[in-house]
Order: structure tokens, then sequence, then C-alpha cells
């Protein structure tokens, strides 16, 4: 437990220059070996440490959501690293740098092992700073979210987020421009369309002027109706302007001037395009085409007809064309495509994923393996040296350490074995003498008994 009564001098102790803090404990925190440097900056003696819980250098100071940090990482059988602020025996403190590993052997962690360096006086200071603010505010030592960062995601994660995502985007926005660009062409067409029925009305109308036949409200209605009748065509009527009005009447009812926009048209002599939708919400194009007096039109004076200068705004036609069917054919090829991007997506997804578990998680595995096996002393063991990749290279490299490791551990072995077999020599000797000197011994004693029963019978 940590001691927050504990007594403090506040007084820091320099960091052996050049010096390495090593203990080992279980995996209940109970130590089982410190090196020199640590029993002595401790200020305790090997005894009082040996079978101790390692909170005997325990600083108040250190918030135990640092301590929390720590044993979740140690949980995952992974290293950590920070700092740390121990007390001594007598209340001062010092500085470390930390590096705390699990010692596996047989795939289980057995205990820990800790590695302490000399930190900077900048990274003292900065933890200083951070740990008091967490025993102040009772913050985290490590984000809640730290997980969801892009550096922990997983490798596989990681490609399959940096190559989809950007094909994603490029993939959208041209699937958006294309179909934009052909929302656009079928509003041309419709525009082009509407300009053409425009014509077609006012050639028509003429035609009937021409045989006398204008007059007669049947002959524009029929005409009308021929028009509207032409394919995605939603409605059609001929405007008149006032000053026609003055002069022929009012005409068909739907004739008459109804919105802002025919009556803009008819007094500016410019075309109206507008796009919208229409009360079922389908899409339209709606175009409103003045009509100009010309002292040539098809052969006809129109300014006579009219009685007006040429130019003269005598009418326009409002058409409105239905762009449904053509939306909804873009809409469906839409469909399409985003159903393509969705399956390519999803098979990007798992073959990358095939790919990373083929070519980087099996070698890596290897990898890991190896690493343990290596950490449990088991320098036997042969890695696929076949492959020539990145991957491959890797693995190599660690089987010429592997190989290497092997050898250095052969070198100190043999004299060791070599050592013990002239101790047991030396031994073997020193009991030969040693039995040599007993049988001495038991000699001189018979002898001197002997001598003392002699010495007896002569007095």
């Amino acid at each position: 437990m940590q001691n927050k009564n504990a007594y403090v001098s506040q007084k820091e102790v320099p960091f052996p220059q050049g010096g390495v803090l090593i203990s080992k404990t279980d995996t209940k925190g109970v130590i089982s070996y410190c090196n020199d440097a640590f029993v002595e900056i401790s200020g305790y003696t090997r005894e009082e440490l040996i079978g101790k819980n390692h909170n005997i250098v325990r600083h108040p100071d250190m918030p135990p959501q640092a301590f929390k940090w720590l044993w979740d990482t140690l949980k995952q059988e992974r290293p950590w690293r920070g700092m740390v602020k121990n007390r001594c025996k007598n209340g001062d403190h010092y500085w470390v740098r930390a590096t705390v590993a699990p010692v596996i052997e047989n795939g289980q962690v057995i205990g820990y092992v800790s590695v302490r360096r000399a930190p900077t006086r900048a990274q003292i200071t900065e933890a200083e700073a951070i740990y008091r603010g967490m025993n102040q505010g009772g913050g985290e030592a490590v984000s809640r979210y730290e997980r969801f960062k892009v550096k922990n995601w997983s490798l596989k994660a990681k490609l399959q987020a940096a190559i989809q995502i950007p094909l994603l985007i490029i993939l959208t926005l041209a699937q958006l421009y294309l179909t934009g660009g052909m929302e656009e062409e079928a509003r041309l067409q419709a525009q082009a369309k509407g300009a053409q029925i425009a014509t077609q009305i006012i050639d028509n109308a003429n035609m009937l002027m021409v045989t006398g036949q204008i007059g007669e409200a049947e002959n524009r209605r029929l005409l009308m109706e021929k028009v509207t009748s032409s394919g995605n065509v939603k409605s059609a009527v001929i405007l008149r302007a006032p000053q026609l009005v003055e002069q022929y009447g009012t005409g068909l009812p739907e004739q008459k001037i109804k919105d802002d926009v025919q009556r803009g048209v008819l007094q500016s002599g410019q075309t109206q395009v507008s796009f919208g939708n229409d009360q079922d919400g389908s899409p339209i194009l709606r175009i409103v085409t003045p009509y100009l007096a010309s002292k040539n039109f098809h052969g006809t004076d129109c300014t006579l007809c009219h009685a007006g200068p040429e130019n003269w705004v005598t009418g326009a036609s409002d058409i409105t064309i239905d762009l449904k069917a053509d939306f909804d054919r873009i809409h469906a090829m839409e469909l399409k495509v985003l159903a393509g991007q969705i399956a390519l997506q999803l098979f990007l997804f798992f073959f990358i994923g095939y790919c990373v578990d083929r070519f980087i998680h099996r070698p890596l595995s290897q990898v890991d393996r190896e690493f343990r096996n290596i950490m449990e002393g088991n320098l036997d063991t042969e890695l696929d040296i076949s492959i020539q990749d990145e991957m491959g290279t890797l693995l190599c490299e660690i089987q010429t350490m592997q190989t290497y490791l092997r050898t250095m551990v052969d070198e100190i072995v043999t004299p060791v074995a070599k050592m013990r077999e002239h101790v047991r020599d030396v031994d073997d000797k020193v009991s030969l003498v040693a039995g040599n000197a007993v049988s001495e011994q038991e000699k001189i004693q018979s002898i001197a008994a002997t001598m003392e029963q002699f010495s007896q019978s002569i007095a």
C-alpha cells in the first residue's frame, strides 16, 4: 500500500552517473533481486529489500493513477515506461526513468523486471507537473480514448483506412461530379427542347394566321394540345402581351398573364429559364420564351399584322418540361455505381485483411514467438529464412541474432563446464588429502598409544 504518512524530506538524491538500477519481483510485486546500485541509493540493506513488496520505496507524491497505468499495461504482457519518484529510507527521493517488463517462462508471466535509468531535468519537471495535477484533480494517467488514436490501431486497420478512405473520397467525388454533369446535361437538353417547342408553337401559330384560322379558339386549343402531347411536356400555353390584348382581346383563359415571371418576360423580352419541383416533388424545367415582331418571319411581316414596331413583344410561350424520367434514370445509375462502390470497399476490406494476415501477421507471429523463446532461454528454434521480402529480412536478422546468442552462451557455458570439472578434480584431491590426513592422524594416535603403553611397562 502507498504510505501517505511516510516521512519525506523533499531532498532529491542525484541519480548515480552512468548507473542503472535493476530489480526483479514476483507477480505480486515482492522483490526477489536487486542490484548493488539500487540497494545503495535506496538506503536500505539488501536483507531489508529482499522479500518485501516493492512499494517499500514508493514515494507519497506518486499518484495511484500512475501505478494503475503500470499494472494495466503489464497485465497485457506489454512493457511499461514512465517517470517514477522513489523514496529513500531516510525520506529523501530520487527520480528514475523506469522500464518495467514481464518475465515469461513457458508462456506464463512469473514476475517482472524493472530497469531504471537517469531522467533529464526536463522530464522530471514535466512529471512533477503532471503528477501534481493528478493528485489535485484526480485525472487519469492515460485517456480513456487512448486506444482510439490512430497510432494504437492495428496494422490491418491502419492499412485499410489509409487505402479505403482516400479511395472512398475520390470515388464519391467522382460519382458526384459525373452525376452532376449528367443532371446538367439533362437540363441543357430539356432547355434546348423547350426552345424547340417554343419555335414550333410560333411556327404553327403563324401558319394558322396565314391560313386565317388563328381567330378560332378551338384551333388554338388544338395547337397547344398537339404540343403538350409530345414526350415529357407537362404543360404549354401562349401568352398575349397587353398591347395584343388591346387589339384582339384576352383570348383563351390560359392565355392570361398569371405570375411575375410571365409579366417580366413580356416586359423585358428576355427568355426566362428556371428549374424546380412540381407539387409532387418531381423535377421540372420551366422556360418562358418571348415572341418578337419581325418584318420577315417566314415571309410574313408581323409588324403589319400587329400594328407595332419591329422587335415589339407580341406574346410569349410558357412551357413546363417534366425531368422526372431523366433524373430517375440518372439516380438509378447512381445507385448502381454506389452498389459497385460498396462491393469494391467490401472486397478491399477483406482482401487487405487477408494480405496483412498472410504476409505480415504470420511472419510477425514468428518474430513474437522467437522473442519469447529468447526471453525463456530457448535458442534452438528455427525461423523461415526463405522469405526474401522485408519481413523475410527481419526474420533473417533475428535468426542471425539467435545464432550469435547461442554462440555466446556456448562460449560462456564451455569454460564454466571446464571450471566445474576442475573444481570436481580439486574437490576429489582435497577429499583424498583429507582422507590421508585422517589416516595419518589415526596412525599417529596409534603410535602415541603404543608409546604410552611402552612407557608404562618400563615404569
